[in-house]
Order: structure tokens, then C-alpha cells, then sequence
């Protein structure tokens, strides 16, 4: 862990002052503590984009510009890495992460990407036999399992009446677990419908089939890691998932876990991550309310420090197109008469963006269909027509926001975060939303001046990002350039998260969260850019990564 002290931007403009070459130079005459020259930097900052090399001073960028200007300022202890050219970058900072979204819980069977349900009983009867009773058999179904009437909790207790079986999908919106799993959870078979979920039940009965969605998932899976995971397992797990981060280059993540605040905080502290994380809330429901405790229970800074922060709390206001409850204006084109669902109604929504109180900073919004986007923005509207902007309210997704809905999302100031890699499932999109379809923009957002920053849920690198950005599948059109791709995971990012003045950009004053990178993302193949890695991970200035390939 940096043992460095940290210093305020206030303080920090009190103590240094202006250089010739962009630069804060101390005093007192102190130089940089590194230096890194003869690089191919982007910045990020519209004011001066591109350099060639940066001086850092404790835990600050102290000076960005030539390499002339630059090692000139170089003192006896000043550590110097020559950069032979490469290509660097603000540190990257994933936007929407979700840590332990695939770890390893129970015996995972082996399915196909869509397996029908007989595969699945299938798989769950052949683990039976091969693992003692009482474990946790776990798979990944998908869109035709959710569908599928026989897919409930009678059909899993005929094969497997001891073992626990609990069945996701690889969208993450709707599961279906047997009898053993319930009552190791404490479900009852005629459990209320929680706030913003529901269970499939039985015709004519108010009993459970085992099937269900949204707010009634969301605690079940916070118990079924609890159960499986120790908080040494957990330790370990973020542990590696920091290792690889480092490895791509990510210096921030804005982290919306499944785990209880307290005991994820706790763990990630524990894990001694150098990594700055802000942790946002997702909180659970009741049958007859949003909890909104949860959202009190923590500080911004529980350990002091800035590298961990609990800001923000995020609501689902509507599914995926993935199952058809992204909520939508027109019908989905394969289910005429269906437009998907909203899971609060006005008056809860209007409470919910009247209480800034409970955000804990800032409201985040999971919402994929435009009649989900507009309806924010109507309850927006009929709360306040005015003051919007500085609270920087997220949409998260954000697919929904089109054509007439543009225009109002950049006068309200609201901010998109969203997922490129979803772009893969143009086939998926033309199904469920037509040929046409004009969803997941991305240029026409930036145009119109909504702050568009990206996130992977945890997935994979942040260089995926760029095959969909820069050749949008659905449109050419809404192809956006290489270098918003990276401000994309760096200055809007940091917007994202109310630390544009912190972080984000290379540029003197700014935290030292740097990545020095295997290749020029604004000139390398597009093929190839999937494949960037970090040669040198830099954070609070302090070199935290090296793969050994630089001086």
C-alpha cells in the first residue's frame, strides 16, 4: 500500500507553482520523484491531448510536455524510465463493475451457451451423482430456459431432492431454483412478491414454481455467496480479480457488488488492493418497500483514505432485452402486444429522486428501454424542473435513449454509462427491437453532449470495448473515434464519479494513475486492440505493475 501522504489539489496549488513546459514545479526547488520520457502520451484533456512526457511528484503529476522540458527537471533522485515510444494513457476507470459475478460457488455444471431445459436436467442429474449431497449444483442457462413453462422446481427436486440446484442466466435477469434451495434460503412457497420482483407461480395458486426475477434474485444471490464463500475465498478472489485489472491498465473501478456493504468493504480493505474503488450501493426490497437503511449504514471514507470510497446507491427500474423486460415504447418485434415492464411506479420513482438523502451522493438508474428512459426523465421533470445537472444522475445502459429523448437527457444533465460488448448481440437487438432499430446510440450522445463513459460489469478488458465502439454493429453511424473511446474509461469516467478534478487526465495537478500500454490504441489494428495490455501500472505514483518490459 502507498504509505505516501496524499495532497489535496487545494493544498497542492497553495505549495507549487506555475512552470513554463504546463507544469506545477514545488518551491522549493524539489524534483520530480519519476519521470517518464519519450512516450506517446494522450492525455485525455482537451487543452493540451498529446505529449511526450510526465513528471511526478509524490502522488501528483507535477509537469506534462516534451522530453526535452521534461528531463530537465530531473534531479539526482529522480527515478527515470524511458518509455522507447510506447503508448500511455490516463489510468483506466471502469465505470460499471460487478465484482464476484462469476466466481466460483458450488459445482458448477457444464451447459451450452442455450441449452434447453432438458440439457439442463440432464447436467443437474449426472452432478447428482457426482458430487456429495447437500452441495450446491449451480449452472448458466439462458433466454430459452427463462421461457421454457416446464422450467420450475418441480422438475429439479425429481432428480435432485438433496442437493441444492440454483440456475442463472448468462444476462443475469432470471433464475430458478428446486425445493432444497428455498428452504435453505427461508422461501416460502407462497412468498409475497418483493418490491420490483416477482415469482412465476402456479395457475390458479399462489404457489411459487421456483422461477423468478429482478428484486426477489438480487438477496438470494447476496445469501447463496455468503453461504459458499468464506472471507478468505473472497479475500483471494479480489486479489486476483486486482492482478488482472493491473495487467489491462485499470486504476479505478466503480464497483456495484452483490455482497452487503460492510462485509465487502471490510474484505476489500483486507485484500490490500492498491486499486481506488468506489463501492455503490444496490440495495434490496421488500414486499412493501425500497430498504433504504442500507444506503445509511456506511461512510464515504470508512478507512480514511481515498483509495476506497462508498458513494451512490443504483435501483433497476427495468430488465434487459435479453428475457423482454427492458421496457419499451413500441411492442417487442417478436411478441406483439408486450412492451416489457417498469418496476416502480410514478409515485415510488418521484420518491426516490426527491430524497437526496438516500443516494449517498448520487443516483445510478439501471434502465436498457426508451418507455424506461422517458419515464425517468418525466418523473425527473415532475419533481424539479430545474437543478438536474449538478446532480449528474446516471442512467446505467442507457440503450433506450433515442431520437426525442436525446435532447431532454442533455438538458437534464444526465449521464450515460454504458457497455460496448453488448453490441455483439446485434442479431439478439434486430430480434427482439426489429431491423430497424435505433437503440444503443453512442455518437449522437456524445454530440448532443451527454457525458458517455463505459464500463465491462467485470467481464473482460476495457480494450473490447473498441471493435463495437469504432464499427458500431447496428448503425456506422453512432461509430465513435478511438480517442473518445478512451475518455470514455478515463476523464468521463471520472465525471461519472464526481472526481474529474482528481483523476482522469494527465494533466499537472492531477493524481498519478498512469498506464503505459503494449500498443497505440489510436493507431494499432482494430483487430488487434482487444489485445492491449499494460506494460506499467501506475498509481498514487507508484509503480504497481511491470511487466518487465521497459527499463
Amino acid at each position: 500500500m502507498n504509505s505516501r501522504k496524499v495532497i489535496a489539489p487545494l493544498a497542492l496549488a497553495t505549495a507549487l507553482s506555475i512552470g513554463t513546459a504546463g507544469s506545477l514545479l514545488a518551491q522549493d526547488g524539489t524534483a520530480p520523484s519519476l519521470i517518464l520520457s519519450n512516450g506517446q502520451i494522450y492525455t485525455a484533456s482537451p487543452d493540451n491531448p498529446h505529449a511526450e512526457a510526465v513528471a511526478i511528484q509524490d502522488n501528483r503529476i507535477v509537469a506534462v510536455g516534451s522530453t526535452k522540458d521534461i528531463l530537465a527537471m530531473a534531479g539526482p533522485s529522480t527515478q527515470q524510465i524511458d518509455l522507447k515510444g510506447k503508448f500511455v494513457v490516463p489510468g483506466l476507470n471502469d465505470a460499471h463493475y460487478h465484482s464476484f459475478s462469476n466466481a466460483p460457488v458450488g459445482h458448477q455444471i457444464e451447459l451450452p451457451w442455450e441449452p434447453t431445459w432438458d440439457q439442463v436436467l440432464e447436467a443437474v442429474e449426472k452432478a447428482t451423482k457426482d458430487v456429495p449431497e447437500g452441495t450446491w449444483i449451480l449452472g448458466l442457462a439462458g433466454v430459452d430456459v427463462i421461457e421454457d413453462l416446464k422450467a420450475d422446481r418441480f422438475s429439479l427436486d425429481k432428480i435432485a431432492p438433496d442437493h441444492p440446484v440454483y440456475i442463472s442466466t448468462w444476462f443475469s435477469h432470471g433464475e430458478v431454483m428446486n425445493t432444497n434451495a428455498m428452504n435453505i434460503f427461508g422461501v416460502d412457497e407462497n412468498a409475497p412478491d418483493p418490491l420490483g420482483g416477482w415469482h412465476i407461480r402456479e395457475a390458479g395458486s399462489d404457489k411459487i414454481t421456483g422461477k423468478f426475477h429482478e428484486y426477489v434474485q438480487w438477496p438470494l444471490r447476496r445469501k447463496l455467496l455468503d453461504l459458499n464463500l468464506s472471507d478468505e475465498q473472497m479475500i483471494q478472489l479480489l486479489k486476483e480479480q486486482t492482478e488482472q485489472l493491473l495487467k489491462w491498465g485499470v486504476t479505478s473501478i466503480q464497483d456495484m457488488p452483490i455482497v452487503t456493504p460492510e462485509r465487502y468493504l471490510r474484505l476489500l480493505n483486507a485484500s490490500e488492493t492498491p486499486i481506488r474503488v468506489r463501492y455503490m450501493r444496490m440495495p434490496t426490497t421488500t414486499p412493501e418497500a425500497r430498504d433504504i437503511s442500507e444506503s445509511a449504514t456506511v461512510d464515504k471514507h470508512p478507512f480514511g483514505n481515498d483509495r476506497i470510497t462508498a458513494s451512490g446507491t443504483k435501483w433497476f427500474l427495468d430488465g434487459t432485452p435479453m428475457e423482454r423486460v427492458a421496457a419499451t415504447r413500441k411492442d417487442y418485434a417478436d411478441k406483439p402486444g408486450w412492451k416489457g415492464r417498469i418496476f416502480f411506479d410514478d409515485a415510488e420513482q418521484q420518491k426516490m429522486l426527491s430524497n437526496p438523502e438516500e443516494w449517498r451522493d448520487q443516483l445510478l438508474l439501471h434502465c436498457h428501454g426508451d418507455r424506461c428512459a422517458e419515464n425517468v426523465m418525466d418523473n425527473m421533470e415532475a419533481v424539479s424542473k430545474a437543478g438536474w445537472p449538478e446532480k449528474r444522475l446516471r442512467i446505467e445502459h442507457g440503450d433506450g435513449i433515442v431520437g426525442d429523448l436525446i435532447p431532454r437527457a442533455a438538458e437534464l444533465g444526465i449521464i450515460v454509462v454504458q457497455q460496448p460488448h453488448h453490441l455483439v448481440l446485434k442479431d439478439i437487438f434486430n430480434i427482439r427491437y426489429g431491423e430497424d432499430t435505433d437503440f444503443l446510440r453512442l455518437r449522437s450522445l456524445i454530440d448532443a453532449g451527454i457525458p458517455l463513459a463505459f464500463g465491462t460489469e467485470g467481464l473482460e478488458t476495457p480494450n473490447a470495448a473498441f471493435p463495437y465502439s469504432i464499427n458500431h454493429p447496428l448503425d456506422p453511424n453512432e461509430s465513435i473515434t478511438r480517442a473518445q473511446v478512451i475518455d470514455a474509461f478515463t476523464s468521463v469516467a471520472a465525471f461519472a464519479e464526481m472526481e474529474e478534478g482528481e483523476k482522469g487526465q494527465i494533466k499537472p495537478g492531477m493524481l498519478a494513475d498512469i498506464a503505459v500500454l503494449s500498443q497505440n490504441l489510436l493507431e494499432a489494428p482494430a483487430e488487434e486492440l482487444e489485445k492491449t495490455e499494460s506494460l506499467l501500472t501506475i498509481i498514487d505514483g507508484e509503480i504497481v505493475y511491470d511487466a518487465g518490459k521497459l527499463n
